[in-house]
């Protein structure tokens, strides 16, 4: 799965991944790529990586750059 928080305010970008997150963990989806950009996307993945919120149903986050753009790959934990 993918989202692109671009043109969000940092508040909303983080409570969508969140929402977002929780959803894939719900439906059982173990990848999401969250699109960041470049500008204010250093901020979100810098929460990304340290986000106390994330550790119950995330078990990897890795950052990379695709096209330009800053991507964070979030691998979630298997559902029980």
């Amino acid at each position: 799965m993918e989202i692109d928080v671009h043109g969000m305010l940092r508040l909303q970008a983080k409570k969508y991944i969140l929402e977002t997150i929780e959803q894939c963990y719900k439906d059982r989806i173990t990848l999401l790529n969250v699109i960041h950009g470049s500008n204010n996307g250093t901020a979100i993945r810098s929460w990304l990586r340290g986000a106390k919120e994330l550790s119950d149903k995330v078990v990897e986050v890795t950052p990379h750059l695709i096209n330009s753009l800053d991507v964070t790959t979030i691998r979630i934990k298997r559902r029980k």
